[in-house]
C-alpha cells in the first residue's frame, strides 16, 4: 500500500467524525456521572441518618465520595463539546497525508508527524477514518471523499489485516 492525498477536511467532518468515534465513550461517562450523583445522594442522605435512620459517618464519607466523582465524569461530558470544537480546529487545514504498511505521516502548515501503524488507534466511521495514536491524541482525520475508489479499497484490505484491537468501526 502507498496512498499519498492533498485535502483540507472541514471543520463538519472532523467535527462528526470526532461524535461518531465518542458515542459510547459518552454513554458510559453519563452512567457512571449518574450513579456517582444519584448513588452519592442516597449514601449521603442515609449516612447523616435523615428521614430517621441510624447515622454513619462512614456511609456519609463514602456518599460525598461518589457524588464527587459523579461531578467529575458530568464535567467531563459537558466539556467534550469544547474539546472536539478544539480538535476540529486545530485539524482543519490543508493537510498532505503518505500512507504505507509500515507508517503514515503528515504535513499540515503548523505541525507535521510521523507514526508508525502498530501504535495507531484507527475509527472507521460512515464518512472518514481517524487516526490516533495510542495515547488517544488524534492525529489525524481522513475524510473518505478524499481517497479515490482503488487507493480506499487498498487502505480498507489493509485495516481488515491489523490487530483488531487497533481498529474499530463505528
Amino acid at each position: 500500500m502507498d496512498i499519498t492525498a492533498q485535502f483540507e477536511p472541514t471543520v463538519a467532518e472532523i467535527r462528526a467524525a470526532l461524535v461518531q468515534n465518542s458515542r459510547r465513550t459518552r454513554a458510559v461517562w453519563w452512567a457512571y456521572a449518574a450513579i456517582g450523583i444519584v448513588g452519592g445522594a442516597i449514601l449521603l442522605v442515609t449516612g447523616l441518618g435523615i428521614g430517621g435512620g441510624q447515622s454513619s459517618a462512614g456511609l456519609a464519607a463514602v456518599g460525598v465520595l461518589l457524588l464527587l466523582v459523579g461531578a467529575v465524569f458530568l464535567a467531563l461530558v459537558r466539556a467534550f463539546p469544547a474539546t472536539t470544537d478544539r480538535i476540529a480546529n486545530a485539524l482543519c487545514a490543508p493537510i498532505a497525508v503518505h500512507l504505507t504498511a509500515d507508517r503514515y505521516s503528515w504535513t499540515m502548515r503548523e505541525r507535521n508527524g510521523d507514526h508508525v501503524w502498530e501504535l495507531t488507534r484507527v475509527v472507521t466511521s460512515r464518512d472518514a477514518w481517524t487516526l490516533a495514536f495510542t495515547s488517544n491524541k488524534v492525529n489525524l482525520v481522513i475524510p473518505k471523499r478524499v481517497l479515490n475508489a482503488e487507493d480506499t479499497a487498498a487502505f480498507e484490505t489493509f485495516l481488515n489485516g491489523r490487530d483488531r484491537k487497533l481498529v474499530k468501526v463505528v
